[in-house]
């Protein structure tokens, strides 16, 4: 998942505090694992994207023409829309993701 990440802030970041920050925070939400569910299922994949918020968080920062998976559980997937996210929104606080420790 690093390399994964990695990929995604050189391809849609720059992001705060760089590849560094973006893998500590996937690290602390997920311990790496992209297919990580909260126990409640209320929060999927690498980055714990609310369940509820996914469908319309993949169809805003993707493109179609990517043929990325449109599940939250696919590392790939989640790493470019977070990244893409975070980039957008002006930084990891404003988007939802505290950096406290990363």
């Amino acid at each position: 998942m690093r390399r994964r990440i990695s990929c995604a802030v050189d391809r849609f970041g720059p992001v705060g505090g760089g590849t560094t920050r973006a893998i500590c925070i996937a690290n602390r939400e997920s311990g790496l694992d992209p297919t990580a569910e909260s126990g409640s299922g209320m929060y999927l994949g690498l980055y714990q994207h609310a369940a509820t918020m996914w469908p319309d968080r993949f169809k805003k920062w993707t493109n179609r023409s990517w043929g990325l998976s449109k599940r939250a559980l696919n590392g790939r997937s989640n790493s470019i829309v977070t990244i893409r996210m975070v980039h957008a929104i002006g930084g990891w606080k404003a988007a939802g993701w505290p950096v406290k420790g990363c």
